[in-house]
């Protein structure tokens, strides 16, 4: 009877130990699981940041080119005016002197 109490209790400390290191395995592997999303996270975030400052950048170039185009248009515009002002002026001055 003293051995199967003894053999007993041996057994029952001995599935408490493995159950104590079943749990603490688990633990390992949800702690590994949440460094490896964190890892993942802070991978995104940087990438993020990193398209986002892409973005910026070629949001900033788009403008700058577009600036550009408008104030060579705007150039061309004025000198297509000062063009036609001139050949009118030369009409008037034609017509003037005709008329003389």
């Amino acid at each position: 009877r003293k051995d199967v109490r003894e053999f007993q209790k041996t057994q029952k400390k001995e599935a408490e130990k493995e159950e104590i290191r079943r749990e603490m395995e688990a633990t390992k592997e949800r702690d590994a699981v949440a460094q490896i999303r964190k890892a993942d996270d802070q991978r995104l975030m940087k990438e993020k940041y990193a398209s986002d400052q892409q973005v910026r950048k070629d949001v900033r170039e788009f403008e700058t080119k577009q600036k550009k185009e408008s104030e060579k248009l705007e150039i061309q515009r004025e000198m297509e005016a000062t063009k036609v002002r001139d050949e009118i002026a030369q009409i008037r001055n034609a017509d003037d002197q005709r008329l003389m």
